[in-house]
């Protein structure tokens, strides 16, 4: 008997392993963005997306030929999160994918998050991530990764804004 014990619990415990390590795209978090690891642990957080939107490819100031187009998510606390796409060509649209961190005037991104209203502080400093911008029809689903640099303390900023983005009028 105790042997059937020990073989029911070890095949319990296996059949929840699988099935909590098979887990899908659909059991993702959506429309949530998590600052984790700060030492400023005040912006250690859940910033909850309330809305967004974006511009279309421009040709922006760089040595090359270079096109830039902007998401802003803006957050339920009055933060916002932008996310600037620097491509080198053209699409007319904005731009699906995976993309790296970059510097300015290089092909990748940018990303500057704002955590209070004014949008006119500085922005948490990166040091390395992906963000990757997905649509399906007209909802847009976009993941951030992102390492927040140590000389603005450290840590991850992850998570998700999954909803339509308006054009922006600039």
């Amino acid at each position: 008997m105790k042997k059937f014990t020990s073989l029911t619990i070890v095949s319990i415990m296996a059949i929840f392993l699988i099935f909590e390590g098979c887990k899908k795209e659909e059991d993702k978090v959506l429309n949530k963005i998590t600052i984790e690891g700060n030492t400023d642990t005040a912006i250690n957080t859940d910033y909850i997306p309330e809305s967004g939107y974006y511009n279309l490819p421009y040709q922006t100031n760089c040595n090359t030929t270079l096109y830039r187009s902007e998401i802003w998510i803006n957050f339920t606390s009055g933060g916002a999160a932008s996310l600037v796409f620097i491509q080198p060509s053209n699409t007319g649209a904005l731009p699906l994918g995976t993309f790296n961190l970059s510097a300015d005037c290089v092909a990748g991104f940018l990303a500057f998050f704002y955590l209070s209203p004014s949008k006119t502080t500085a922005g948490i400093c990166l040091s390395s991530g992906t963000i990757t911008v997905a649509k399906s029809g007209d909802i847009y689903d976009v993941d951030v990764n992102l390492s927040i640099h140590s000389d603005c303390g450290g840590g991850t900023i992850k998570g998700n804004f999954n909803g339509t983005l308006d054009t922006s009028l600039n």
